[in-house]
């Protein structure tokens, strides 16, 4: 029964290795690292819109001798009212229109629709994929020396997905077997 703690110490160590391995990893990553690029992008140079005044462009003040004038066309044209669309502006920028109602050599409605359209944005989101863990195992040699003996130990040592490290030393001139268990250690807070 000189062995019954060693027993009892080796499965409550096989309890511990089987309940950190075994429970089940979240399925929340930690997070990426993100690069966002944003580009802004004007299609052509924008100008101000200046207000809108009809220019004449040819005007007759005189009748030829001896021609009849009817009086009731040119009073008949006067009190006309005429419908007027003009587009300023139409590009990728802005569309500019201006409306007028002209009667009795003056505006007598105008209406002015103005669109900005903004500049187009492009957003570019580049997530880098942070490598999945994976188990590792490595192989070594240990060697130490106390005041009473020397040791030379082969050694085993395994990494979890879960970044838990498990070695396995069997000194081989002493015979002597260790199990050592390492934790990783966070020290970053962000």
């Amino acid at each position: 029964m000189k062995a019954a703690p060693w027993i009892i110490i080796v499965l409550l160590l096989a309890v511990i290795i089987l309940m950190r391995e075994c429970t089940p990893v979240p399925n929340c990553p930690e997070c990426p690292e993100v690069d966002t690029v944003t580009i802004v992008v004007h299609d052509s140079i924008p100008y101000p819109v200046t207000e809108y005044v009809p220019k004449i462009i040819y005007k007759n003040h005189f009748t030829e001798v001896g021609k009849l004038v009817d009086t009731n066309a040119i009073i008949a044209e006067f009190i006309t009212r005429n419908y007027y669309i003009d587009t300023l502006v139409n590009d990728t920028n802005a569309l500019v229109i201006v409306e007028d109602t002209v009667s009795q050599n003056r505006i007598i409605w105008r209406k002015k629709q103005v669109s900005i359209f903004p500049p187009t944005v492009y957003k570019t989101t580049i997530v880098t994929k942070q490598a999945d863990p994976r188990r590792k195992l490595f192989v070594g040699i240990g060697v130490g020396r106390s005041a009473q003996s020397f040791g030379l130990a082969p050694s085993l040592l395994y990494i979890s997905k879960r970044e838990t490290a498990y070695s396995l030393s069997f000194d081989v001139v002493n015979n002597d077997a260790y199990f050592t268990l390492y934790f990783k250690l966070n020290f970053n807070r962000e």
